[in-house]
């Protein structure tokens, strides 16, 4: 019982995170859409449609501690700084560095699932991944 509360805190954090970083509104659902699709529909069930993890777990038949720590772990993926970066469309970075940056700091795909869907070298993707950590730390020390 205590674990989903967490997660409930966990979810109002984001969205008070995401509010104070920007006034618009549903900007934790617009994140959201660039999660692979399971991860979507949880999200959207509990952000969107105001279901309670109970709910969630009843109809997706995982119990309420497997959907808390699921969530738990997108919602941080969500709200990493460097996930925020790369869905700002003012920052300036190549489309293919962006597209495999969300794939691995927000849907949490390994670098060998990238390397199989984008048919490309593993070593290659590693370079590309490599590149926004330290992209980001340039742009968060102005």
């Amino acid at each position: 019982m205590a674990t989903l509360v967490v997660s409930n805190q966990s979810l109002d954090q984001m969205e008070e995170r995401s509010s104070r970083t920007r006034a618009e509104p549903h900007h934790s659902l617009r994140r959201a859409a660039h999660l692979l699709p399971d991860d979507r529909v949880l999200v959207e069930m509990v952000l969107q449609h105001r279901m309670s993890l109970r709910q969630v777990a009843t109809i997706m038949k995982q119990t309420p501690g497997t959907i808390s720590r699921r969530l738990r772990r997108i919602t941080n993926r969500m709200t990493d700084p460097i996930v925020e970066s790369l869905l700002d469309p003012e920052q300036r970075l190549a489309a293919d560095y962006r597209r495999l940056g969300l794939a691995y700091f927000l849907q949490g795909q390994s670098i060998a699932t990238i390397a199989r869907t984008h048919q490309l070298p593993a070593d290659e993707v590693k370079q590309i991944i490599t590149f926004p950590r330290v992209w980001h730390r340039g742009m968060s020390s102005r």
